[in-house]
């Protein structure tokens, strides 16, 4: 394992040599019976479970052929690292649904194939479908066998702002006639099957957001709080279920909350049936930890410390409130197409808060940068508030974007006010030893960004500040355990500066750093850069993220937006002033930043100075702002 760094390796290696061990036919092995098979691994519960799942396993080795074993395990490990991405397969069912359509049509007369055109605008449907219901089982006979569930009239494909797609052509029209155009796609979206949360984009400002979503546009600020994102679904009377950002069952982590959520609903939320299902409703917020005597929020490590599943009632310390800020699906009706006003009126209509229990999302409506910057003022005066979650308020185009990071909620954090526009979300890669007080730990970490569409992990810093030495220690012991080391980095690790040990990509913690600058050291994004990487100036440790996979962290995409956000900020409204320092570009280059008369200019020149005109006075600075 230290060799090879892939336990699927392993496991094609020791098929060849153990022959002892690998010694029953290998040819009675179907993807049939291996379907069955992991699926029957998931099931295996009480005594001995472990034993059990273990020695189910070890069949399907023995039943398999030399490279069959490896992607075998890999299948188990969750990570075939072939190159597929999810998005690839919801093209490709695309493409399956046209044949599929086309192979079963009565028509006598030959169509033309569909245009590129036409395969994309099926795979935004079907990607849509995925986000609404992330279930393969249920979504693919839905789409093959109920036509009046593939809506391809564009109506809510198009993104405001983009132009309308092009006129199909008579035959593609002949073609795509055969396919239906309701918009019952609703009906994907289904209380108990966990929805993909809508994200929001960083920002590095008020007047960024502000630009972003226009002049007098009004815009919703609502506290971003420190605690754990959270679904909750209502399948049936008084049945709930309570699931994570990853799509996780978190049920069993809060009995607490779920055996009071009856008294948060109105009377009025008791009266729909559908099916077998009385009342069914999605909700969107966050859990936080809560002291109910202080009435104060506690920090978010707070709520990591309760366990992670079956939860005894009776043996709670940390109690907990959930705050919502988003309802998705009410009795009959899916409200994610609402603008965000009209979702907010229901989800206060229907509920009724409770102080410490179930509370809505602080929030205060704005307009202008002045308004909110007065709220997100306010807002860091708050314990455990990480700042605003800026959102288009009563635009049509204020709907909720199901698994998409959007531009229609701008986070502004408290960090942007030093440096840097937000945190990001990085995987630990290796470890450098300590050295004096932190002589037996890892006294530093090489920390990577996640890029999906190479499948790699790219290199981005190295840290060393913010942590406890009691975290130190618990990190290193965890690390030092199982197969956590490797003796040499994985082949889809990208770096630049080596570590003293590699690690398997197992942690993802929260850096927030003083900026994003290039670097020639680091690989992050350099594919995207020219072939500079990124790096984190001063990184520091925030927190672990335990509510995220290694495949969740920040994508280099988001590294370069950071590095996009500090070296070009938005331009205020009031011009430079002469004698005031300021920061200057990172290229270098000459440019007139401002000019306010004949007489008067600031110009930025290839050397970290500034020098800045008024009339025949000249003043000069450093690139710290130091005269």
């Amino acid at each position: 394992m230290k060799e090879t760094g892939d336990v699927g390796l392993v496991g094609e290696l020791a098929k060849g040599r153990q022959k002892t061990i690998w010694t029953r036919a290998a040819s009675s092995l179907t993807c049939g019976a291996l379907h069955k098979t992991l699926l029957t691994v998931t099931t295996l519960k009480g005594n001995e479970s472990t034993k059990r799942k273990r020695d189910t396993i070890k069949q399907l080795l023995v039943s398999c052929q030399k490279e069959e074993a490896r992607y075998i395990i890999r299948i188990l490990q969750g990570n075939l690292r072939i190159g597929v991405l999810e998005k690839t397969l919801y093209v490709a069912l695309a493409h399956a649904l046209f044949i599929e359509k086309r192979s079963s049509s009565n028509s006598t007369q030959t169509a033309s194939w569909p245009s590129k055109e036409e395969f994309k605008s099926v795979a935004k449907l079907v990607t849509r479908a995925f986000n609404e219901m992330p279930c393969y089982d249920s979504i693919i006979p839905l789409l093959l066998e109920k036509e009046n569930l593939l809506d391809l009239s564009h109506e809510h494909l198009l993104i405001p702002g983009n132009p309308p797609p092009p006129p199909r052509p008579p035959e593609a029209a002949a073609f795509m006639a055969t396919l239906p155009s309701s918009n019952a796609y609703a009906t994907f979206c289904s209380p108990g099957t966990p929805v993909k949360p809508m994200l929001s984009s960083p920002s590095s400002g008020p007047e960024d957001i502000v630009a972003r979503f226009g002049a007098g546009v009004q815009f919703l600020c609502e506290y971003k709080y420190d605690g754990e994102r959270a679904q909750i679904h209502k399948v049936g009377d008084n049945k709930y279920a309570v699931y994570s950002r990853r799509l996780e069952d978190h049920t069993s982590k809060f009995p607490d909350l779920i055996a009071c959520l009856p008294q948060y609903e109105k009377e009025t939320t008791q009266s729909y049936i559908i099916g077998q299902y009385l009342l069914l409703l999605c909700q969107d917020g966050e859990i936080v930890a809560y002291d109910r005597e202080s009435k104060k929020i506690l920090p978010f490590q707070t709520l990591t410390t309760r366990a992670r599943k079956n939860v005894d009632l009776d043996a709670i310390k940390v109690q907990v409130c959930f705050y919502a800020f988003d309802i998705l699906y009410i009795n009959k009706e899916v409200l994610v197409n609402l603008p965000l006003v009209e979702r907010r009126k229901r989800l206060e209509s229907e509920f009724v808060p409770v102080d410490g229990g179930f509370q809505m999302a602080t929030s205060q409506l704005a307009a202008t940068a002045e308004e909110l910057s007065a709220h997100f003022d306010s807002s860091l005066q708050q314990a455990h508030i990480e700042g605003l979650v800026v959102k288009l308020w009563t635009e049509a185009t204020a709907t909720y974007e199901l698994g998409k990071r959007s531009l229609k909620w701008l986070k502004l954090k408290r960090d942007y006010l030093e440096g840097c526009a937000d945190t990001l979300d990085l995987v630990v890669m290796g470890g450098f030893y300590g050295r004096g007080k932190r002589a037996g730990v890892f006294g530093s970490y090489l920390l990577g960004v996640w890029d999906p569409e190479n499948e790699e992990y790219q290199a981005t810093c190295k840290c060393m500040t913010g942590f406890s030495d009691e975290f130190l220690l618990a990190t290193a012991k965890y690390l030092n355990e199982g197969d956590n080391l490797l003796a040499k980095p994985l082949s889809y690790y990208r770096y630049g500066a080596e570590p003293d040990v590699w690690f398997k990509p197992t942690l993802v913690w929260e850096v927030h750093a003083a900026g994003i600058s290039l670097s020639p050291t680091y690989p992050a994004a350099a594919h995207l850069l020219d072939g500079r990487g990124l790096s984190l100036r001063f990184p520091r440790f925030k927190r672990e993220r335990t509510d995220k996979k290694p495949e969740d962290a920040s994508p280099p995409e988001t590294a370069r937006t950071h590095n996009h956000a500090v070296q070009h900020p938005t331009t205020s409204t009031s011009p430079c002033s002469p004698g005031t320092r300021i920061i200057r570009e990172a290229r270098g280059g000459h440019k007139i930043l401002a000019v306010q008369s004949p007489s008067l200019s600031c110009l930025s020149v290839a050397t970290p100075y500034w020098f800045v005109q008024y009339g025949n006075s000249y003043s000069q600075s450093t690139a710290s702002r130091r005269p």
